[in-house]
């Protein structure tokens, strides 16, 4: 299905003051095709082009969708210290952050690194 000429919904909104407000889908049909990574990759490069403005890309992810925290770890996401300096287990979501440039504020990626080991190994 990959090398078929397919439809991708996407919408994208960038909010000056905590960059996080974005949401992005790819159809199932369509997932493992690169089309995910590639709109990443365009949030990444619209963040860095209204840099300093925008000093890092902020999403939220529900704990339920193992295959979007796995793709967003792969990406270089990770709980983001600042917004959320002590995760609540019994929360629903992470909220994740990349930095635009490496000076930017700091993640935890080790946190989604465990929560994917507890999932895997609890089955």
């Amino acid at each position: 299905m990959c090398g078929a000429v397919g439809v991708c919904g996407a919408s994208l909104v960038l909010i000056y003051s905590n960059s996080r407000s974005f949401r992005s889908q790819v159809a199932p049909e369509y997932a493992g095709c690169g089309l995910g990574r590639r709109m990443m990759e365009q949030v990444q490069a619209i963040a860095k082009s209204l840099s300093p403005a925008i000093p890092k890309v902020t999403l939220t992810v529900f704990k339920a969708n193992l295959s979007a925290i796995k793709f967003y770890a792969k990406l270089g996401y990770g709980v983001d210290l600042n917004i959320d300096p002590h995760p609540n287990p019994a929360a629903h979501y992470f909220i994740l952050s990349r930095p635009v440039h490496p000076h930017s504020p700091p993640y935890d990626a080790e946190v989604l690194k465990e929560f994917i080991y507890k999932h895997k190994h609890s089955r």
